[in-house]
């Protein structure tokens, strides 16, 4: 992922050049713009939406982690994992509040 820096005179300055992202890879923002959460390798990574620093990688109890959703108080993540596990992570409480596992007999 690259972020570029969108004041700049000529809007082309490059910021900081992350590692990609994997395909199925995602990204969110929190909606304060103070942070930014990268899925790579079936993780998640807070960042600095600023200076880019990594923040956290919170432990989410999941493997293979290939969605991200930050509700819009950013007080909630909601991750998904390829198996179908979907869990919902208390930012500010810094735990996992509920995991919904896939529908066998639907």
């Amino acid at each position: 992922m690259i972020f570029w820096d969108l004041s700049a005179s000529n809007n082309r300055e490059l910021v900081h050049r992350t590692h990609p992202i994997d395909r199925g890879g995602a990204w969110a923002h929190f909606s304060d713009g103070r942070h930014v959460g990268l899925v790579q390798r079936g993780r998640v990574w807070i960042h600095d939406a600023r200076t880019l620093e990594l923040l956290e990688e919170p432990d989410f109890g999941l493997t293979n982690i290939v969605r991200l959703a930050i509700s819009p108080d950013s007080r909630w993540l909601a991750v998904s994992e390829r198996g179908g596990n979907v869990g919902i992570w208390d930012y500010e409480g810094k735990r996992m509040a509920k995991i919904f596992r896939p529908h066998t007999n639907a």
